[in-house]
């Protein structure tokens, strides 16, 4: 009787090649098959691993990931990446699915493991190198003090359900991510708040395109970096610069 494959999550950090960690070039340098999440155009994981480690003999697959709420849609996209995934499973190969940033948070990596779980396999988890982390080791800045809160807010899904305001106001230092959609007005709410004197914003962290802003400088942004939000974070510290 086969034995099944284990299906692993592996982290590769914001983006850069020297995000992943040894564990993760260790784990995916031992699987047969290696995943890559495609949006579209950007294969972030993709480009940072195969710059990181030799692909040449290994099974890659892409799975196409929509950017989108529609449960339905986010639905067949999991199905049909379970149907590529489960055959190597069943015959015993160890397979990875690589995710940007760490995937215990917000990763379709994550998701997948659950379902596979469900159908009786094995899974684990490798940790990485969230986008905040790095974010604000880019700018040399802590992100909050040892006795206050932090919180981790998703900004597109905030501002489409009128939550802005009060994420804005919460308490402690706050962490901003999927602005992709909602960056203009989410810096509007800060400067209202009167926050813009704890903030940063980093874009595309640990790549070669990556741009930094401060402060009064968010409200200097060109369309390009008010448009081309992907991959950006805007952490509210819990002190002033």
């Amino acid at each position: 009787m086969t034995t099944k494959g284990r299906f692993y999550a592996v982290s590769t950090g914001p983006g850069g090649e020297d995000m992943l960690t040894l564990q993760a070039v260790r784990v995916l340098g031992a699987c047969p098959v290696i995943c890559f999440p495609e949006s579209g155009s950007r294969r972030v994981a993709y480009q940072a691993v195969s710059r990181a480690l030799d692909l040449e003999q290994k099974n890659v697959l892409f799975l196409p990931v929509p950017m989108t709420a529609g449960r339905e849609k986010a639905a067949a996209a999991y199905e049909q990446g379970l149907e590529k995934l489960t055959p190597f499973l069943e015959q015993g190969d160890d397979v990875a699915f690589c995710a940007i940033g760490d995937v215990s948070l917000y990763s379709t990596a994550a998701h997948l493991a659950r379902l596979l779980q469900e159908r009786g396999f094995s899974v684990s988890f490798v940790a990485g190198v969230t986008s905040f982390t790095a974010a604000a080791c880019a700018c040399a800045s802590g992100i909050v003090s040892p006795d206050s809160p932090v919180s981790i807010v998703p900004a597109d899904a905030c501002y489409k359900a009128g939550r802005l305001p009060q994420a804005v106001r919460a308490p402690g230092a706050k962490v901003f991510m999927k602005c992709g959609h909602s960056l203009a007005p989410l810096i509007a709410e800060l400067e209202g708040a009167g926050l813009l004197g704890r903030c940063i914003l980093v874009q595309n962290a640990s790549l070669p395109e990556e741009r930094r802003f401060r402060g009064e400088e968010l409200l200097h942004l060109g369309a390009d970096a008010l448009e081309k939000s992907y991959l950006s974070v805007l952490i509210v510290t819990d002190w002033s610069f």
